[in-house]
């Protein structure tokens, strides 16, 4: 054969056994987080999303707020080495802030310039109502419409959403408040597709700005007590997006707390009051807070003067002690003292916090002869300690199978405060439990009894007034000893954290496995996944987290509703919801989800349980907490092979345990590797028949970073992945 000719012919067969193994692998996408943040901290413009259709609802206004958002994609082809990609997106806006999108632009089927089509959809994208949302005073050419830029970055593409107006100019959208969806599609010259979608929000991230009155002279009137509003030291605020008149603004003293300062009746705090030990000069703060919770504080002051010197000086302090039902202090609980001296009306607000012991004291003296009121408050954290083993307590409550042993157990279980333990409370913490609720809507996060209320009947409380707050008349030098007993709403089972100081949690559970059977998915099809929990289980929650996967519906089991399940994300075709909760009072259930496939790829890569929204654990019957996972049942189960599970917690700072299961007893050998493939850990331990949790400590790890674990049964050898920090 001819020499050159041979040359040419292996030339030939290596370029098409390269293109094969290109055409077999689908565009690398750099896809961003499920959910990316736009703070914007821009001037809100006037020319932009201000005609008379769009209602901004948070504001009561015509002007949508709106930001310079930058929403591109990078992406490497696989195929063709000249990188002969396209790029699509379909881009989903809740214009009216309702949380559910109505508004839908498809890169393939782009509408004219300045033009959206509010109420369309993406099989009938022009079917909508056409509106403007440039109103520039320009010519109709440099009006800007949505667009697609394509442009080479190194070896890759990059793809990006952008304004463009007839005269070829560019520019990144400016893009209403609200949270939407943005879906891109990536396609290579095999046809192989990848897909990237995500939330993003765009929101105000700017401060007001506040002015104070540059300082304030008075003299204490004849009964020796003065009070400060905010408007005696307002000089001006206002704010790039929230209206003037909408701002809610508030006073204080500097240094008696932290953030935007509330009653206790959770309104703006409008006013201070000082009296005859507050002579000279006393410093207050000013506060303005927007729509979004931005605030910007100034400072000045109050000189106080006693020119006919008619007041004296009573130094009247209070303090006690605020502890949960078994003496543990709770921290940063807010104590406001309000009062009056008789005769006058004339509130003094003070307010302190507790320590990490639940000792508070006054910082200020109060007036002799007055009344005051103590009253704590907690508002934070609502979801501390509250679990679905608490639902579980109140459920054998309420059917008289374990009645709660104290009145501050049962004040905890009455979630909507109605004085009564019923279903209603189990429905109310399983919606916070699901992440449905962000915070009780009839309760704070704490309630806070007198220490000395006697109960008439421990196991009623609600037969009698619950006293939470104490009323005093200022007669006497010191007032100690004012004492709360707090109850955490929610929570039963008395794991909620009262300060910093308490005992971190045991991390290293065992492990409860929810079993499904693994398997490959087509993009576009629509298929159903059984969940079965486990049967030795009292309850348990979780956290179902999903990648190119749709979840179209849940069907829950026997004895189980959907009432138990929060679904995020969701609510449009495309829309991807990729997570949903769910939590359970009771083992041994089982529940459907439909999905509908948004791209190719194996079942055990697109599903996975997380903390995100609800925290995952399971509860055996006597309360004994467990960790939960997902198991996917892989063809060398039914081969008779052991199996080798995600190591748990992961990151892991502490402690992780590694979990498999063996066919039979034999010895294991467990190794754990760096990056670069060094073993910085070995063990071989002879291990019997069955399931087994292996314990790894961080003593045991050289370092934090990504490291692989590997098992070595016999011929069987498989690896995975962990993260020590």
């Amino acid at each position: 054969m001819n020499i050159t000719l041979f040359l040419r012919m292996l030339l030939l067969s290596c370029l098409a056994v390269k293109t094969i193994d290109l055409a077999a692998q689908s565009p690398t996408v750099t896809c961003p987080p499920v959910s990316v943040m736009v703070n914007d901290t821009s001037n809100n413009d006037s020319q932009y999303w201000n005609a008379a259709y769009w209602w901004a609802p948070d504001i009561a206004s015509n002007n949508l707020g709106e930001s310079s958002t930058v929403l591109d994609i990078l992406a490497t082809d696989h195929c063709s080495v000249s990188g002969n990609l396209s790029f699509r997106y379909i881009l989903s806006l809740d214009l009216d802030n309702d949380h559910i999108a109505e508004t839908f632009i498809d890169s393939d089927n782009l509408p004219t310039r300045n033009t959206v089509y509010v109420g369309n959809n993406t099989s009938i994208l022009s079917a909508g109502t056409a509106r403007a949302f440039d109103t520039r005073p320009v010519d109709p050419n440099q009006k800007w419409g949505f667009d697609l830029s394509v442009v080479a970055v190194g070896d890759s593409l990059k793809g990006q959403l952008i304004w463009k107006n007839d005269l070829g100019q560019t520019t990144a959208p400016e893009l209403p408040y609200g949270t939407h969806h943005l879906q891109w599609i990536v396609t290579d010259s095999c046809g192989n597709s990848t897909v990237c979608e995500y939330g993003f929000t765009v929101k105000d991230g700017k401060k007001p700005t506040v002015e104070c009155v540059n300082g304030l002279e008075a003299d204490l009137p004849t009964f020796c007590l003065f009070t400060l509003w905010v408007s005696d030291l307002l000089q001006q605020t206002e704010d790039n997006y929230t209206p003037s008149d909408q701002l809610k603004i508030a006073i204080r003293r500097s240094g008696m707390g932290t953030g935007f300062p509330y009653d206790p009746n959770g309104l703006p705090q409008v006013s201070v009051s000082f009296n005859y030990c507050d002579l000279g000069i006393q410093y207050v703060e000013l506060w303005s807070k927007d729509k979004e919770g931005n605030t910007a504080v100034c400072e000045t002051y109050i000189l106080l003067e006693d020119f006919v010197s008619a007041c004296d000086c009573f130094n009247l302090y209070l303090s006690g002690n605020i502890l949960t039902e078994y003496g543990e202090g709770i921290d940063n609980v807010r104590v406001d003292i309000n009062g009056n001296i008789i005769g006058v009306p004339f509130i003094f607000p003070i307010a302190t916090l507790t320590n990490y012991q639940g000792n508070y004291q006054s910082n200020n003296s109060l007036p002799l002869g007055s009344n005051a009121i103590i009253q704590p408050t907690m508002i934070l954290d609502p979801l501390n300690g509250v679990n679905t083993y608490d639902l579980i307590l109140i459920s054998r409550h309420i059917l008289g199978l374990e009645p709660l042993n104290s009145p501050y157990k049962l004040i905890s279980a009455d979630a909507n405060q109605s004085g009564t333990i019923t279903t209603f409370d189990i429905v109310e913490l399983r919606k916070l439990i699901l992440g449905t609720y962000t915070e009780l809507p009839n309760n704070n996060s704490w309630r806070f009894v007198d220490q000395n209320q006697v109960f008439t009947d421990p196991s009623n409380p609600f037969a009698d007034t619950i006293r939470e707050h104490i009323s005093l008349s200022m007669q006497y030098s010191n007032l100690n000893n004012l004492d709360f007993t707090g109850c955490k709403i929610g929570d039963i089972d008395l794991t909620a954290t009262p300060n910093f100081i308490s005992e971190p949690e045991d991390r290293n559970l065992d492990l409860s496995l929810l079993s499904i059977s693994n398997r490959p998915v087509q993009k576009g099809e629509t298929f159903t996944v059984h969940f079965q929990t486990p049967a030795d289980l009292a309850g348990l929650q979780f956290t179902l987290n999903s990648k190119g996967l749709h979840p179209d519906k849940i069907m829950p089991g026997p004895g189980i509703t959907g009432d138990h399940f929060g679904l995020f994300f969701g609510g449009t075709e495309w829309g991807a919801a990729p997570a949903f909760t769910a939590a359970f009072e009771n083992g041994n259930t089982a529940f459907d989800v439909q999905f509908t496939a948004l791209t190719d790829g194996l079942l055990s890569e697109m599903l996975w349980i997380s903390n995100d929204i609800t925290e995952s654990m399971a509860f055996e019957k006597n309360g004994n907490r467990r960790d939960v996972a997902l198991h996917f049942e892989e063809e060398n189960e039914a081969l008779n092979q052991p199996i080798l599970w995600q190591n748990t917690p992961n990151p892991w700072n502490t402690s992780t345990k590694i979990t498999f299961s063996l066919p039979d007893s034999q010895t294991t050998t467990i190794r754990i590797f760096d990056l670069p493939g060094q073993p910085v850990y070995t063990q071989s331990i002879y291990f019997e028949k069955g399931f087994h949790q292996f314990t790894v400590l961080k003593e045991d790890m050289p370092g934090n970073g990504t490291f692989f674990y590997e098992i070595t049964a016999g011929a069987f050898r498989k690896v995975g992945k962990m993260v020590v920090f």
